[in-house]
């Protein structure tokens, strides 16, 4: 009598389990470190937005705002989308309740921390735009 069930199920249920544990251990730094990264870069954006207009950057100004203000909405939405739904879990402070904690862990290492690498992407793609478009004005 078969139930279905095979050695490459119970594998596949053991990798899932290995996961759910690793999520657990590292969600937690790992969010710590993304937020933390992503708000260096917020505060480089809002900077790089307060660059002074010159005669001699007409071209590249409008390039350069655009990308910057791009890049700030991005991250901005990001950021308030994060702080909402994991601060509580996997912040600085104090956790939101241990079963609530590990839901969210889990929610972070299976979905988000992908949300968060792809953003990053997206945003390093803009940044050599905008050392592109610095390094023609020369500066």
């Amino acid at each position: 009598m078969s139930f279905g069930f095979s050695v490459g199920d119970f594998i596949t249920v053991a990798e899932y389990v290995d996961k759910v544990i690793s999520c657990l251990k590292d969600s937690r730094s790992e969010y710590q470190r993304l937020m933390s990264s992503f708000h260096v870069l917020e505060l480089t954006f809002m900077e790089f937005s307060r660059f002074p207009y010159t005669e001699g950057h007409m071209h590249t100004y409008p390039r350069l705002r655009c990308i910057l203000l791009t890049c700030e909405k991005m991250l901005t939405e990001f950021l308030i989308t994060m702080d909402k739904k994991y601060k509580l879990s996997l912040g600085l402070s104090n956790s939101a309740g241990t079963v609530k904690d590990a839901v969210k862990k889990v929610d972070f290492g299976f979905r988000k921390k992908e949300d968060a690498a792809q953003l990053l992407g997206l945003l390093q793609v803009q940044v050599e735009a905008i050392n592109t478009l610095l390094n023609i004005q020369g500066l």
